[in-house]
């Protein structure tokens, strides 16, 4: 990371995923996307990222080209704000919780 001598952040680059993008990947059509948060999954080279307002996850492969759009049940993701990869490949997303739903983590596995 680069800082200024205010120590503030230097930004580097900045890369663009357009909604024109999602909907040719993604059953469902969006009109704007709003990323929540990004994370890398070091055992596939990929990139995670998603939208809580959109209910969706996006994977991208290590040049930041969208592969694939995954929905994300807004029943079980009440307001998904962050995500992470572990060294055992383990996903975690943490809820922000809702009015009738507390905060939490979740925890996924994935199958190799």
């Amino acid at each position: 990371m680069n800082y200024d001598k205010h120590y503030n952040l230097v930004l580097d680059e900045i890369f663009l995923i357009s909604t024109f993008q999602i909907n040719e990947v993604s059953k469902k059509k969006i009109s704007s996307f709003q990323p929540s948060a990004i994370t890398k999954r070091i055992a596939s080279d990929e990139w995670y990222i998603h939208s809580a307002a959109n209910s969706m996850l996006l994977v991208l492969d290590h040049r930041l080209q969208l592969k694939k759009t995954v929905q994300l049940d807004k029943n079980q993701f009440a307001k998904p704000e962050g995500i992470v990869f572990d060294q055992s490949d383990r996903m975690y997303i943490s809820n922000e919780g809702a009015k009738s739903k507390p905060a939490e983590i979740l925890v996924f596995n994935f199958k190799s």
